[in-house]
């Protein structure tokens, strides 16, 4: 058979009908997918976020305990509820505008205009229940109530099919009345919006016009508490209240579109890029108070050697034992911060002296917010004195661990998703910039508010970041390196309380270098090292060009994780500037470098097998070396450090590095702003309580190990043998 008997043949002509007419039918059904945009769109863009792992731990974190959640849970269903009937109706109610007839044709057309609309309601309902499903973790208390809300929305869903269906034929017979009462009207084009809005049905009116009320007041109330109103009804809450009141909102403007013949939607688009494009709504300014900083940074080396000579236990330890502190709290948003602030604080509940051995502390993303809070705790309650008991015995939490379990463990996400999806979010379709609707302002304020929670009366977090060490190098308050990324070098910039100015920082720059009256707050200064990927924005600070003309630059910082996520980087170079090997100084100190990280094991053993496909590679490669780049210089920041304290030892001086890792096990702690119970029980769990003696080969989890090798290190005795330096 020849190639043309063979196209002739009936197989390939039925196949070729079959084909043609599956074109026709995905036409007719793309054409009425177009009518409804935004209800398909936000109900799917949702059921795609719904699957994010810090969603999934928003689930959680509704589920784990009913009776103290039931204002978040009855909103959430609320919502859900609302989200399914908005994005029926406004579908519903757009096709019957734009193409009236398609609700009585025959074929696809008339069945998605018929279906399409009660489906997308439905898509809510099984997006809900199968994220309630993935959140689920093994022998997780939270796991039954995820079952029974997974089960629940299922049969939520079937039921709003057969509810809007039998909706549907009641309402059939008053549709085609209502369109025979239109016929009259030339339609050109079924593209053309051909029913006015006022001649819709009363309660159809009555919906719109409330849903677009309550998203107004819905801005304001975010606006008013900067975004903190939003912590009472939870991130899932938040995400499904907006989404069903941008539905109207949106529908509205590509009906009105339509109506008109204009491309709104489209106009909006271009006119979002462009003013994005020009730099014109950048409305991200590092906060700054209203007093300009009086503060000179400190030069890093004097500030230590009177740090040094100030501390009031120094006579307690012999010459070369003094136990001096540095810490080094890796980036992954609340993860980290809570496990850096649970570690630090739990330390200094058994060693109240612990606050004074720590010199400095370099934080990045999280860690950097972990740290800061960690600081403003010993500014509260440590004290630098020679009379603090050796040791505290305490079983279970401590007075600052639980401080520390106050501030941190909040819901810091809902507030920053509010203010992203209402006040931000209005803000990139303005040509000029207002701050107040920055929405890390929502972030800051959240840490404000749970720190004056904690301490009634207390604003320590809302004060100047300079005001933190109000006794300078004589007091108990660690100094902190806060890093972050400036966007034009890559490079490296800290907000500190000394200037890195030695021969060691190698060009470190901190903030007073580019701002020298830079006066911010420390929640602004803690949450401008946690600006990474697009959940908190990118800020930025005016300063003078380097040809000293009186015209500024702006210069914008991102989180310090881009350039490296272990903050060991910097503390490296701390390290380096306090002269253990300065021959010109006596050796008056034990250098003890803190490390609080995750997993980095298969690193730092060399090349790991990647856990996924290979495919793709000239095409992913690139984007994975870069993102790949991050760790692995951290990895190198720990291994100069190892270097640096392994010389040291092997000259004789005393230093030791110890580890806190953080294990991947079977609770997911994940990255983000919201930690579940289960979450930070585990963090809770992994730290355990000290256990002396040395550590066995193949152990796990060797926090605890090091928990009580930090402990025997900081006592006042003749002095422990010094250890190689490495991971303990």
């Amino acid at each position: 058979m020849n190639l043309r008997s063979w196209l002739n043949s009936e197989r390939v002509q039925r196949a070729l009908m079959a084909y043609h007419a599956f074109a026709e039918s995905r036409s007719e059904f793309f054409a009425i997918v177009m009518l409804m945009p935004f209800s398909v769109f936000v109900v799917l863009g949702l059921s795609v976020v719904f699957f994010v792992e810090q969603s999934l731990e928003a689930f959680r974190v509704l589920a784990e305990n009913w009776t103290g959640t039931m204002v978040a849970l009855i909103f959430t269903l609320a919502s859900l509820i609302f989200l399914s009937i908005s994005a029926w109706r406004c579908a519903r109610v757009l096709v019957f505008q734009l193409d009236p007839e398609s609700i009585f044709a025959t074929g696809m057309r008339g069945w998605a205009s018929r279906w399409l609309p009660r489906l997308i309601g439905a898509t809510a309902w099984l997006a809900f229940a199968a994220a309630s499903w993935a959140a689920r973790v093994a022998h997780a208390p939270a796991d039954t109530h995820l079952a029974i809300m997974s089960i629940l929305c299922a049969l939520g869903a079937v039921l709003f099919l057969l509810l809007t269906g039998t909706h549907g034929e009641r309402t059939a017979a008053t549709r085609r009345a209502f369109l025979n009462q239109t016929q009259k009207r030339n339609f050109k084009h079924p593209a053309e919006p051909q029913i006015l809005y006022r001649q819709l049905p009363l309660r159809m009116r009555i919906f719109i016009d409330v849903s677009n009320v309550l998203w107004a007041v819905t801005f304001i109330l975010i606006l008013v508490t900067k975004g903190q109103i939003a912590r009472h009804v939870g991130t899932i809450g938040v995400l499904l209240f907006s989404a069903a009141t941008a539905i109207p909102v949106g529908s509205g403007v590509f009906y009105v579109g339509k109506l008109l013949r204009v491309p709104l939607l489209t106009i909006i688009v271009v006119a979002v890029l462009v003013f994005s494009g020009f730099d014109l709504n950048d409305n991200h300014p590092l906060r700054q108070l209203p007093t300009p900083s009086a503060k000179t940074p400190e030069n890093l080396s004097a500030a230590f050697d009177e740090w040094l000579q100030s501390r009031a236990d120094l006579k307690r330890y012999p010459d070369g034992e003094y136990p001096v502190v540095l810490v080094a709290a890796e980036g992954g948003g609340l993860r980290t911060a809570y496990n850096s602030a649970l570690i630090l604080s739990a330390i200094q509940d058994r060693c109240p002296a612990f606050a004074q051995h720590i010199f400095a502390m370099s934080g990045v993303s999280g860690g950097s917010v972990g740290t800061s809070v960690f600081a403003a705790l010993c500014a509260e309650q440590a004290t630098n004195s020679a009379t603090h008991p050796a040791r505290v015995d305490i079983k279970e939490r401590g007075p600052m661990q639980q401080k520390a379990d106050e501030v941190l463990r909040e819901d810091f996400l809902s507030p920053l998703i509010a203010y992203a999806l209402y006040p931000d979010l209005v803000q990139r379709a303005l040509p000029w910039a207002i701050d107040s609707f920055d929405r890390s302002r929502a972030l800051e304020a959240g840490l404000e508010r749970a720190w004056r929670n904690a301490f009634p009366g207390s604003h320590r977090l809302e004060e100047s970041f300079d005001a933190l060490r109000a006794q300078g190098a004589r007091g108990s308050t660690p100094a902190l390196f806060l890093n972050t990324t400036v966007v034009e070098s890559g490079e490296r910039l800290v907000i500190s309380h000394y200037q890195p100015d030695s021969a060691q920082f190698e060009h470190l720059r901190s903030l007073a270098d580019i701002d020298p009256l830079a006066n911010v707050p420390l929640s602004t200064a803690a949450v401008a090292s946690a600006r990474f990927t697009y959940v908190t924005p990118v800020a930025y600070v005016m300063a003078h060009r380097p040809d000293k003309s009186e015209k500024l630059m702006k210069v914008r910082l991102a989180d310090g994780g881009y350039f490296e996520n272990s903050g060991m980087a910097t503390l490296g170079q701390i390290a380096s500037a306090l002269g253990l090997d300065d021959p010109q100084k006596p050796k008056r100190f034990r250098l003890i470098v803190l490390q609080l990280t995750s997993p980095n094991r298969d690193l730092l053993r060399g090349i790991k097998d990647p856990q996924f496909s290979y495919g793709f590679g000239e095409a992913a490669s690139p984007i994975l070396t870069l993102l790949n780049t991050r760790s692995a210089r951290g990895v190198s920041a720990t291994r100069n450090v190892q270097t640096l304290l392994n010389e040291y030892v092997a000259r004789s001086m005393k230093a030791e590095l110890i580890s806190f890792e953080l294990a991947e096990r079977d609770v997911p702690v994940p990255l983000g702003w919201l930690l579940s119970n289960q979450a930070k029980k585990e963090m809770m769990d992994q730290l355990g309580a000290p256990i002396h003696g040395p550590l066995p080969p193949g152990t796990p989890l060797s926090s605890p190990y090091n928990f009580a090798r930090i402990l025997d290190l900081l006592q006042p005795t003749t002095g422990a043998p010094t250890v190689a330096a490495g991971r303990s």
